[in-house]
C-alpha cells in the first residue's frame, strides 16, 4: 500500500540592496555618515521667506498695503506665530494662512497711530516636519502723509488747482508761467510714493488770472473751469473744451466753483458783474451727453467786493451755494423747486468783516460752513465752523485765532460723517477733522505753508474719501502733493 504525502512548497525571498555610490562599504552610508540602521527623515531643509509686503526697510508705506509673507513651503503656525509692533509696542492682529499654507496675512485689529515705525518679530512658525523658520528682519515706516510724486518747482507754477481721481491718480492744474501764459496739466500715473512721476499734458489755453476749480467726474475724467482771456469762463473735460458755456461777464475778484454728481451732471457757479456794475452769483448745470447748459438762476445782487463762492452737492445731487451778500453777510442757499431758498439766517458773526467762506455736507446731509473773518479790534483773523441744525447755525467747536490767513479754504466731505478743512495760516497750515460734535486737528506736513500766490484749490478728496493736499515747502519753495495715510 502506497502512502501519499502532500508536499509543502518552499518560498524563498531574496532582498537585493543597491547603492548609487561605487564607494559604499559596510558600516557607512553613501554620504559618509555612520550606518545606524535607521532611515533618516529626508526633510531637513529649513523653511524660508520668499517675499515680504511691505518689503523690509520700505518707507512711505500706506496703511492700505497688505501685510503678507510668502514662504518657500507650507508652514504650520504655533500659538504665537509672530508679533506686529508699532513704535515698539505690540499691536493686536488677526492672522490667516492660505489654503496651501504658503501665504500668511496679518491684519491689524486696532488703530495704529501715525507716523509710526512698524516691525514684525517671527516666532512660532515651522514647516510640516517641524523645521523652524529662518527668521528674517522685517520693518517699515508709515507716515501720516504719503508723498505723491516728486516735488514740483513752484517757479513755474501759480495758483495751482488739484483733483484726485480713482486709481490714486492726482492731477495738478496750474498757470504755466508767472506771467499767466497758460495752464499746464500734470497727471500722476503711479501709486503713491516718492519715486512717482508727473506727466505733462500740455497747455489748456491762455488764462486771465489763474482762478479756477477742478473735479474728477464719475468716469475718472478731469474737469476744470477757469477764467480765460477776455474775462469769461472756460470749462474743459480732459483737455477738450465744453461748448456753449454761458458767456458770463466775470468780476475782477470773482470766484469759480465746480461740482459733479454721481450721474455726471456738472454744476458751475461763479461771481459775475453786469454792465451796470451790479454783482451777482450765477449757477448753471450741464447733463452728460448734452451741450446745453441749464441756468439755475441768480442768487442775489452783490454790491461790494465778492469773495470766492462755495458750491457743494448732497448725495442726491442737490446743489448748495454759499456767497457774500451786499452787506458782507455770508449766506447759504439750496436749490429746490426751481429757486434758491435760504438756509437759515445770514452768517454775520458779530458784524465782522468776512474774508472767506466755504460749505460742505457730510454723508448724513448735515450742512457745515467755515467762515473766516477779521477781528474788529486786533490785527488777527478768526475762523469759525458752524453747523445748520435745521433752523439756525450753531457753533461746531471753538473759534480758531490766527495772526494771518493765507490761501483759500478747502472744505469738503471726507467719507461718512467727517468734513476735512484745510487752509493756510502764517507761517503754517491748519488741517482739521470736523464732525457734528466739533473739530480736531490733524498734524500738517512738516515745513508746509500756503503763500498768497498758491491760493488756488489746494485740496481734493479722492473717490474713497481720502484727502489730498498741495502745499509749498517753507524752505525750498517746491510744490509738494501729499495724501492722508488712511
Amino acid at each position: 500500500m502506497r502512502t501519499l504525502v502532500a508536499a509543502t512548497p518552499l518560498v524563498c525571498t531574496m532582498l537585493v540592496l543597491s547603492c548609487d555610490s561605487d564607494d559604499y562599504s559596510p558600516g557607512s552610508l553613501p554620504d559618509g555618515g555612520p550606518d545606524t540602521g535607521v532611515i533618516p527623515d529626508p526633510d531637513t531643509i529649513l523653511p524660508r521667506v520668499l517675499s515680504l509686503s511691505p518689503s523690509d526697510g520700505e518707507i512711505n508705506v500706506s496703511v492700505r498695503t497688505p501685510i503678507q509673507v510668502v514662504f518657500s513651503e507650507a508652514v504650520k503656525l504655533g500659538t504665537t506665530p509672530l508679533t506686529l509692533l508699532a513704535n515698539g509696542i505690540p499691536v493686536a492682529t488677526s492672522i490667516s494662512l492660505s489654503a496651501d499654507g504658503t501665504t500668511l496675512t496679518v491684519t491689524p485689529t486696532a488703530n495704529i497711530p501715525l507716523p509710526t515705525n512698524m516691525s514684525v518679530n517671527f516666532k512660532d512658525i515651522t514647516d510640516l516636519r517641524g523645521n523652524a523658520l529662518i527668521r528674517p528682519p522685517w520693518s517699515w515706516t508709515s507716515p501720516l502723509w504719503l508723498p505723491i510724486g516728486t516735488p514740483l518747482d513752484t517757479g513755474g507754477f501759480k495758483l495751482p488747482v488739484i483733483a484726485a481721481g480713482p486709481g490714486e491718480v492726482v492731477t495738478v492744474l496750474s498757470v504755466k508761467n508767472n506771467d499767466s501764459a497758460g495752464y499746464l496739466d500734470l497727471v500722476r500715473n503711479q501709486i503713491a510714493g516718492p519715486t512717482s512721476t508727473w506727466m505733462g499734458r500740455g497747455s489748456l489755453g491762455p488764462t486771465e488770472a489763474g482762478r479756477g476749480a477742478a473735479v474728477v467726474d464719475k468716469d475718472g475724467a478731469f474737469v476744470n473751469a477757469y477764467l480765460a482771456k477776455g474775462n469769461h469762463i472756460a470749462v474743459m473735460r480732459d483737455g477738450v473744451r465744453y461748448p456753449n458755456v454761458p458767456d458770463f461777464p466775470i468780476a475782477s475778484t470773482g470766484g469759480v466753483a465746480l461740482a459733479v454728481d454721481e450721474h455726471g451732471i456738472l454744476f458751475l457757479a461763479c461771481d459775475i458783474v453786469w454792465p451796470d456794475g451790479s454783482r451777482h452769483v450765477a449757477a448753471t448745470a450741464l447733463s452728460r451727453g448734452s451741450e446745453d447748459w441749464t441756468s439755475l438762476g441768480a442768487a442775489t445782487v452783490l454790491e461790494n467786493d465778492v469773495h470766492l463762492s462755495s458750491l457743494t452737492l448732497d448725495q442726491k445731487g442737490t446743489p448748495y451755494l454759499a456767497y457774500l451778500d451786499s452787506s458782507n453777510n455770508a449766506r447759504v442757499r439750496v436749490w429746490r423747486n426751481g429757486s434758491w431758498l435760504p438756509l437759515g439766517s445770514p452768517l454775520n458773526i458779530e458784524s465782522e468783516q468776512v474774508t472767506d467762506l466755504a460749505i460742505a455736507l457730510d454723508s448724513s446731509a448735515n450742512v457745515y460752513a467755515l467762515v473766516s473773518f477779521a477781528d474788529r479790534f486786533l490785527p488777527r483773523y478768526r475762523v469759525q465752523i458752524l453747523r445748520f441744525d435745521g433752523t439756525s447755525w450753531i457753533a461746531c467747536g471753538p473759534e480758531i485765532s490766527e495772526d494771518k490767513l493765507d490761501g483759500v479754504i478747502f472744505f469738503a466731505r471726507m467719507g461718512n460723517d467727517h468734513i476735512f478743512a484745510y487752509f493756510g495760516t502764517s507761517p503754517n497750515v491748519e488741517v482739521l477733522d470736523v464732525t457734528r460734535n466739533g473739530w480736531t486737528r490733524i498734524p500738517p506736513p512738516a515745513m508746509a505753508r500756503l503763500s498768497a500766490r498758491l491760493s488756488g484749490g489746494m485740496g481734493a478728496i479722492d473717490p474713497e474719501g481720502v484727502p489730498v493736499i498741495a502745499w509749498e515747502h517753507s524752505t525750498s519753495g517746491e510744490l509738494q502733493v501729499v495724501r492722508l495715510n488712511r
